[in-house]
């Protein structure tokens, strides 16, 4: 995928009035306010293309130096008769899940959101039914510390910003919650256009928040003394 983001220019984000950020839409749905997190800083840009030009070479000798091994570990093993070609084929269908581990480990590639839906299209009647303002002030919003990964439909509006150090992966703050999450009120400044795993994340079944969902008892090892997520959430965790 050869598309990126643009990150809003400062002198249109200076001020305490909102921004409107445009989404490339249908007809007919309606052009959508938001207000967007802070600019992204050209050193920060900078920063992010030397991540991304390592990563890119740190990649490919990876690769290369990964296929050199087996091809010749496998083709020995064949003309010796230890194996047959048909053993290794075999074995390699096996070997995918761990090289895959370890393609994430070594911060190959880049995070997507594999499932494929339209956010806007959800049904009203699948979204979770929590007070989300009413446990706000005891959870602190901790969903909104989740790591998570775009789709492809938030990478062509625009509008989500994601880390430009370890795309496509949801852009946290410095304080440990997502770039579009209010510091004050916790509150989601573009909840018109969030991401569908934020329209369907059901808290009520993850024990990693609540150690007593009902009763809006906080799991105790969420927050460190400080009132700051004590370990970074990978994405979601259902009951």
């Amino acid at each position: 995928m050869t598309d990126t983001l643009v990150p809003p220019d400062s002198s249109e984000t200076a001020g305490p009035s909102p921004v409107e950020a445009t989404m490339p839409v249908p007809p007919q749905r309606r052009l959508l306010p938001v207000v967007t997190a802070p600019p992204v800083e050209d050193n920060e840009l900078f920063d992010a293309f030397r991540t991304a030009t390592e990563r890119t070479r740190s990649t490919g000798r990876l690769v290369f130096g990964t296929s050199v091994n087996v091809r010749a570990l496998g083709e020995l093993l064949v003309e010796k008769g230890i194996i047959t070609q048909e053993e290794f084929d075999a074995s390699r269908v096996d070997a995918v899940e761990a090289v895959q581990e370890q393609f994430v480990d070594a911060g190959a590639g880049v995070k997507l959101a594999a499932d494929v839906v339209d956010k806007y299209e959800i049904p009203p009647e699948v979204l979770p039914q929590i007070d989300c303002a009413a446990r706000i002030p005891v959870c602190k919003a901790a969903c909104c510390s989740m790591r998570w990964a775009l789709t492809e439909q938030d990478i062509m509006e625009g509008v989500v910003q994601w880390d430009l150090h370890d795309p496509y992966a949801n852009r946290i703050g410095s304080d440990g919650w997502c770039a579009h999450c209010d510091a004050g009120t916790k509150g989601c400044t573009i909840y018109e256009a969030r991401p569908a795993v934020c329209r369907t994340y059901d808290c009520s079944k993850d024990d990693r928040i609540w150690s007593d969902f009902e009763n809006m008892v906080i799991n105790p090892e969420l927050f460190d003394e400080d009132g700051r997520i004590r370990k970074p959430m990978q994405g979601e965790q259902r009951g």
